[in-house]
């Protein structure tokens, strides 16, 4: 990993800082984003609206080194405008569906399962 070099990462995050960055809790999971954040040019953050006030034990990319935030257009804007002050471009989107129901998602996932999604394949050499 450590001469990889990616163009940029994509990473979602249980939380955001402006002081601390992107943060999450499991201490394996931060450690892997670490070390592919460290081998990207550009980081971008994917979180929703509701990660915008929530903290983490863990910070696994500091702020200076987040080039990019993409969220929902619930995002708190003067968060929103805070980070857009200090050079990373956020984009807040609305979404293009609505959210399924809870009660749908065992259906869903069923029918997915069905058609063949999800389902894992042995690999042969």
């Amino acid at each position: 990993m450590r001469r990889a070099h990616i163009d940029k990462g994509f990473f979602g995050a249980r939380g955001l800082s402006l002081e601390r960055g992107l943060m999450d809790l499991n201490p394996e999971e931060v450690g892997v984003k670490q070390e592919l954040a460290s081998a990207c040019r550009r980081v971008v953050g994917i979180l929703d609206s509701t990660k915008w006030h929530r903290t983490a034990l863990l910070p696994f990319v500091p702020a200076e080194k987040v080039d990019a935030i993409v969220t929902d257009a619930a995002a708190p804007a003067e968060l929103v405008e805070s980070w857009r002050a200090r050079g990373v471009e956020v984009l807040a989107e609305r979404p293009s569906r609505r959210p399924r129901p809870p009660e749908q998602l065992p259906r869903l996932y069923l029918e997915a399962l069905g058609r063949g999604l999800g389902r894992s394949e042995e690999v042969r050499p």
